[in-house]
């Protein structure tokens, strides 16, 4: 009879018992691996839950600064140091710091209102806050990692991610994340030339999103595509340098699929709610953004019967949308009309020749067409010589008498005619 048929003898029985303090405790080796195991499952599970909810629970801080810019901050901060603390005023305890990141540099030191909030219940509000770059005084126990600059009254959770939403007061995220604006201080607004300029493309090139951030000014309006890693954290990166950000919607060119904008494309072919569904997560990728804009989608956009319902979700997410001019044949405004969506149309594309002579030729047209109208929208990639000749004219545009201003302000501007 070999090993593993042959009876177990009280020896051996007893070698697979623990003794403890003289007395035998009769409980396996294998039953000890397995609820240990369980115990594991169940606390990673545990723990994976309380990290998925990224807004809930904790104390968390809106902050207002004079009226203007407003930044979402968490009581619970992780290990790492933070770019950027909130400490309540006046003694600054630990038990109300806040951690924040994305706070520009002509914010820094400067005090604003807070309105500390639980999901659901008020805590304080008009609370004094003072943005500092100050670690905090002790360390503070691992927990959820704040998110940037968000406004969790316009968020709402989904299995994709976070969606935005319309506000129960009606706050919108074409006005919670546009870049403030004013008019100039002149008598007659009317004599101003405003240009309008959205760089796409951005969040595929690490280098050329960060160029395009760095270089352009930060009224220039910058839209994202949905597939760049670290999205998230490049769409922070340029809201704290003060620009307005889009996200870029792949819609259904002609010539799909041998012209394929990437997955989650939206198809002229497809059901109204796959078509939706696929929105949701393409939305998903990232937040904080003002409204979408088509990424190529020729043929999505001259379908209205496909476009209409992709345009009434939007707007009913507080977004608006922007038809970047590419296509003569968008059907963007008149269903934007049907939809009750506010949407904004690129007047000329800047780039569509990539030389320095196709270019600055095509800044040219711009500026006759805004001197005609009074404003208008161009729209440009970040590719190498867009960013150099595009950085070139920005750096010269007010000398010429233009004023350059974010694409969420160009339904407050007058017109001429």
């Amino acid at each position: 009879m070999d090993e593993l048929n042959e009876p177990l003898s009280p020896e051996s029985r007893k070698s697979n018992f623990f003794t403890l303090s003289g007395q035998s405790v009769s409980v396996r080796i294998a039953q000890i691996a397995a609820c240990g195991l369980f115990l594991l499952c169940f606390l990673l599970t545990l723990g994976a839950f309380l990290q998925s909810d990224l807004l809930g629970g904790e104390p968390v801080a809106y902050i207002e600064l004079n009226g203007i810019e407003s930044y979402l901050a968490e009581r619970v901060v992780s290990g790492e140091e933070p770019e950027m603390t909130v400490s309540v005023l006046p003694d600054g305890s630990e038990e109300d710091i806040f951690i924040v990141r994305g706070v520009s540099d002509e914010n820094r030191g400067k005090e604003g209102v807070a309105i500390i909030t639980r999901p659901g219940q008020k805590v304080e509000e008009n609370k004094k806050i003072l943005l500092s770059d100050s670690r905090p005084s002790r360390f503070f126990p691992r927990g959820r990692i704040s998110v940037v600059s968000l406004d969790s009254r316009i968020i709402e959770r989904s299995p994709m991610g976070l969606l935005p939403r319309i506000g129960v007061n009606g706050e919108q995220a074409r006005e919670i994340y546009a870049r403030p604006f004013f008019f100039p201080d002149v008598e007659d607004v009317k004599s101003v030339t405003f240009i309008s300029i959205i760089v796409g493309g951005l969040g595929l090139n690490e280098h050329f999103t960060k160029e395009a951030i760095s270089r352009f000014p930060g009224s220039v309006s910058l839209a994202f595509a949905p597939y760049g890693r670290d999205l998230q954290s490049r769409v922070n990166l340029a809201r704290s340098d003060g620009h307005e950000v889009l996200l870029q919607l792949p819609m259904e060119p002609f010539g799909y699929p041998d012209n394929d904008p990437g997955p989650h494309t939206l198809l002229t072919d497809m059901h109204m709610n796959d078509n939706l569904e696929r929105l949701y997560w393409l939305m998903a990728r990232f937040t904080g953004y003002v409204g979408v804009m088509n990424y190529l989608g020729a043929k999505f956009t001259a379908s209205s019967e496909d476009l209409t319902p992709v345009l009434q979700e939007i707007g009913s997410r507080g977004l608006l949308f922007i038809d970047d001019g590419s296509s003569s044949r968008s059907l963007a405004t008149s269903s934007g009309e049907v939809a009750g969506v506010q949407v904004y149309r690129g007047d000329i594309v800047i780039d569509a020749g990539q030389t320095r002579e196709s270019i600055e030729a095509a800044l040219q047209r711009l500026e006759s067409l805004a001197m005609e109208r009074g404003h208008v929208v161009g729209v440009a990639t970040a590719f190498p010589i867009t960013i150099d000749v595009l950085s070139e004219w920005m750096s010269r545009l007010s000398d010429r008498g233009f004023e350059l201003v974010p694409l969420s302000a160009v339904s407050r501007l007058p017109t001429r005619g």
